[in-house]
């Protein structure tokens, strides 16, 4: 899809948010599904299973989280690789 003309690549994504809105059946999970609860959740698993180190690995959509938590959490990342490019921000 042509990114011209703006106005229709936001009703695209505005139709998209509200289709998948409805077929969640709640609205309350919006503001927890992004990268920064993602990250605190992962750091508390690592704590909770006692690792002291962990590799990261990120992937298409999994580019962005990878390179924020090796960002976030930089002196417990061992490695990371990003294997496919980070998405325009």
């Amino acid at each position: 899809m042509p990114l011209t003309p703006p106005e229709a690549t936001i009703g695209v994504a505005q139709t998209y948010v509200a289709d998948c809105l409805a077929e969640l059946g709640q609205n309350d999970l919006l503001g927890v599904g992004n990268t920064e609860p993602a990250i605190r959740d992962l750091e508390l698993f690592r704590l909770a299973i006692g690792v002291p180190q962990v590799w990261v690995y990120g992937e298409s959509y999994g580019t962005p989280f990878a390179q924020q938590y090796a960002t976030a959490i930089h002196d417990v990342t061992r490695r990371w690789w990003i294997f496919r490019g980070a998405m325009e921000r």
